[in-house]
């Protein structure tokens, strides 16, 4: 028996290429990074742009991977967590809000992910509140890979849902609507993975009350931080110092 001939493979410029042929104006940018192909899309062409990857002559990636998202803040906003506390119970007293554009008229709008400063096909930070929805999918018979990525305004994060091009994305849709709030339109059953019924809020949030966070403010884009100085007291009471007591004359 003889297998068919495999694909050959595309490197990382020719399925960049066949993005921006394939999505024309739906295509903001693609960044290249590592062999890596990321291709960032206009939300209105977020299921144009899964179903192209998936049925692409050239790409072929059926085997979806994963879906989630991130919450960016403004790094300097330095909120505490009974900051963040007081702030939700405002805006929960406060009158009803107008309803919330879509995100293409809120783009037109004002609504900016990167500034004006952003060097097309780099990776940076997005500005102000926001978020970004991420998809994954590959080809592993043609050596092909991309991620899909988007931004949503914090105040109307929705969008279509890709559960009918990828099966695979049910899941991932209902956690992520369930961990960051995010509405996937045309989804079958958003209905809660792990949280239970009467549970309030959206976990993955960074402006989702934590304990922990009541003696320590969000770090925001930190990844390493100090001890607070009055956790460091009580560890050095508590333990004598880091002193292992083990010596002996």
């Amino acid at each position: 028996m003889r297998l068919p001939p495999t694909a050959p493979e595309l490197d990382a410029g020719e399925i960049a290429a066949r993005l921006s042929d394939g999505l024309g104006d739906g295509l903001v940018e693609t960044v290249i990074a590592r062999g890596q192909v990321t291709a960032r899309v206009r939300p209105d062409a977020w299921v144009d742009a899964a179903r192209f990857v998936k049925t692409d002559d050239s790409l072929r990636c059926t085997f979806f991977s994963w879906l989630s998202a991130i919450h960016w803040i403004e790094a300097d906003e330095g909120l505490g967590n009974s900051e963040l506390s007081d702030a939700a119970e405002e805006a929960d007293a406060a009158e009803p809000a107008e309803p919330a554009e879509p995100a293409d008229a809120a783009e037109e709008a004002g609504f900016q992910p990167y500034p004006a400063s952003h060097e097309p096909g780099t990776y940076a930070q997005p500005q102000g509140n926001l978020f970004q929805v991420l998809a994954h999918a590959s080809s592993p018979m043609r050596g092909v890979s991309v991620t899909l990525k988007t931004e949503l305004p914090e105040e109307s994060p929705k969008i279509a849902s890709i559960a009918e091009v990828f099966a695979g994305a049910n899941w991932h849709e209902r956690e992520c609507h369930e961990m960051f709030g995010i509405e996937f339109d045309g989804h079958p059953d958003l209905s809660r993975l792990y949280l239970p019924e009467d549970f309030e809020g959206h976990p993955l949030l960074k402006s989702f009350p934590l304990g922990a966070r009541e003696i320590k403010p969000w770090p925001g884009n930190v990844d390493v931080e100090a001890i607070p100085p009055e956790i460091e007291a009580r560890l050095d009471a508590e333990f004598g110092g880091g002193s292992s007591g083990g010596d002996s004359e």
